[in-house]
């Protein structure tokens, strides 16, 4: 992909007003993402968009840009997946609405290994937190890659059980792969890359929780 079309996906996904469904719906109208930065005025009205959409896609911020490229450059565990990327996990892209672009550190063969998901409460009675690790640590010993999302108590047993047992696991985040939260599963956010997983945002790198 060129740097101007992955440009384009990035000033795409982060404009205002501008949600999923809507992001979609150019896409498929306008055939392609530079298209969509090159189209008039009217034909993006006729699209569906409002005006306040219409001027935000004027103002991309291209600081921002330079900043999200950096990153990818700057490590060979950096990757910026769009719609396009071979490695954008393929059951995502069943959604009526995928999310743009995916920032990724770690490894991308993970993403399609197959896989459980385990999530739950931040407060977990001790039962709970020992079965949340029992259960990741016995199903990544039979080679199921463990996707949780990297909170405390469950998240984090899930995550923990999987490296226990020599296994990849995914954590995915609701901020920016540079602003781990919470801040005390740091170690087992960089621990999960250095043994093949991987760590998944939708959001910008330094994007806070």
């Amino acid at each position: 992909m060129t740097e101007e079309k992955l440009r384009c996906y990035l000033a795409l996904a982060q404009t205002k007003h501008l949600g999923p469904a809507t992001l979609f719906k150019l896409l498929k109208h306008f055939g392609s993402v530079e298209s969509v930065f090159h189209a008039s005025t009217d034909a993006l009205v006729r699209c569906g968009l409002k005006q306040a959409a219409v001027d935000a896609l004027g103002q991309v911020d291209d600081k921002a840009l330079d900043a999200q490229l950096l990153w990818l450059q700057q490590s060979a565990h950096h990757h910026i997946l769009t719609w396009e990327h071979p490695a954008f996990p393929t059951l995502l892209l069943e959604l009526p609405a995928p999310p743009l672009v995916l920032y990724v550190k770690g490894n991308l063969e993970c993403l399609r290994a197959p896989g459980v998901c385990l999530v739950g409460s931040r407060k977990p009675t001790a039962q709970g937190a020992k079965l949340a690790h029992q259960f990741a640590y016995e199903l990544a010993e039979y080679g199921w890659t463990i996707t949780s999302g990297l909170a405390l108590g469950i998240d984090g047993r899930a995550h923990q059980g999987a490296l226990e047992a020599g296994g990849q696991t995914i954590a995915v985040l609701g901020s920016g792969l540079e602003s781990v939260y919470p801040a005390r599963h740091l170690k087992l956010s960089e621990q999960i890359v250095e043994t093949g997983g991987a760590l998944v945002s939708e959001y910008s790198p330094k994007t806070a929780p």
